[in-house]
């Protein structure tokens, strides 16, 4: 049974800045929730909902709705001000005694609408209140911050185009055609631990007490155990270890796909995954994002284990894969260090590397 927690457990606020009025934020923020909310992540039941709905008033209900009309209760509207400030108890799973509280206000910044969310009331939760608490940390930054505030603004998917001068120059001894084998692979190591500075810049961190040479204090960590890299084999292995070097206790997975030279189709022939994915981060790895077929496939698949959060990096994107995969995983952000200019009639990235798999493992 839990007990009541002796000291307060601070709140999770997020605030995000959205590119409309507060009333049209407030709007898609509750009656459009159910075209935003991702589901597959963050469900009670995310192999059976069909929908999650906000009811509109005081008293109203939050929940999802099943297959077969069943419903599991998330929490109660407590507080409605369209336009202004929605309120509400929040026990997704849990009985009602442990509710904690969330309110959201919608205030005019310039153009558009600052939209602040404070998720409050731990203690409800016992001696489990500060893990819960850190949980949601990360919970909110994908469901609140990435998923609403896209909804919120009518933005394109995101796509983070990583430019730093080092990447940049790396990459362009890559795409060298000279390029050794030992020189290509060393280098994609490089980039890739450059690259996961910026994919793991608001990864959720947690306070422990340790002691300096001087005093006590409370100093920020990560779970890298949280996190799992999900390399899409072949050619993803080539991302590992650059990766491995930032968060060396991050889990791994692997997705064994191939491309149908004639089809062009992703064929599945390997599936491993981490334990537990429902509390995990997924970073998913492969070099190049050329017809995105790959790519939507392993995702499609990852999403059946219920990871916390997903996010897709590569090191080279082409338009057209960019939008098939956002076609196909809107929610899913992709990191890479460069988006070329096209597909040629044979599904290859131009002007591009040459292919990646078989640059990194000297074959042809």
């Amino acid at each position: 049974m839990s007990t009541v927690v002796p000291f307060a457990v601070p709140p999770v606020v997020k605030v995000v800045h959205v590119a409309c009025t507060p009333a049209q934020a407030f709007e898609r923020f509750t009656s459009e929730i159910h075209r935003w909310w991702p589901t597959h992540s963050h469900a009670l039941k995310p192999d059976d909902v069909v929908t999650v709905v906000f009811e509109p008033r005081v008293g109203g209900r939050i929940f999802e709705r099943w297959r077969g009309g069943e419903e599991g209760l998330w929490g109660m509207v407590t507080a409605w001000e369209p336009g202004a400030r929605v309120a509400f108890t929040w026990h997704v799973g849990r009985a009602p005694e442990t509710a904690q509280h969330v309110e959201v206000s919608f205030a005019p910044q310039g153009a558009g609408t600052e939209v602040r969310l404070v998720h409050s009331g731990w203690e409800a939760l016992g001696d489990q209140a500060e893990a819960l608490r850190n949980n949601y940390e990360g919970g909110w930054e994908l469901v609140f911050v990435q998923c609403y505030a896209r909804h919120a603004a009518g933005a394109a998917p995101a796509v983070h185009h990583i430019t730093h001068p080092l990447i940049q120059h790396k990459l362009t001894l890559m795409r060298q055609k000279d390029r050794s084998t030992n020189s290509f692979r060393r280098l994609l190591g490089e980039i890739s631990m450059l690259m996961a500075y910026e994919v793991t810049r608001d990864m959720p961190t947690s306070l422990i007490e340790i002691e300096t040479p001087l005093e006590k204090m409370m100093s920020p960590v990560i779970d890298g155990k949280k996190t799992v890299f999900v390399s899409i084999m072949r050619a993803g292995a080539g991302f590992l270890d650059g990766m491995l070097n930032v968060v060396p206790g991050a889990r791994i997975g692997h997705i064994g796909l191939y491309r149908d030279p004639k089809t062009l189709v992703a064929v599945e022939y390997y599936f491993k995954m981490p334990a537990e994915m429902h509390e995990r981060d997924a970073i998913v790895l492969d070099p190049m994002l050329a017809t995105g077929n790959s790519a939507v496939a392993a995702v499609d698949r990852l999403k059946e284990t219920n990871p916390r959060s997903i996010r897709f990096v590569c090191l080279l994107a082409a338009p057209e894969g960019l939008r098939n995969f956002h076609a196909n995983h809107p929610d899913v952000p992709v990191y890479t260090a460069a988006i070329d200019r096209a597909l040629d009639e044979h599904g290859y990235i131009v002007p591009g590397l040459g292919d990646a798999g078989d640059r990194i493992f000297g074959t042809k």
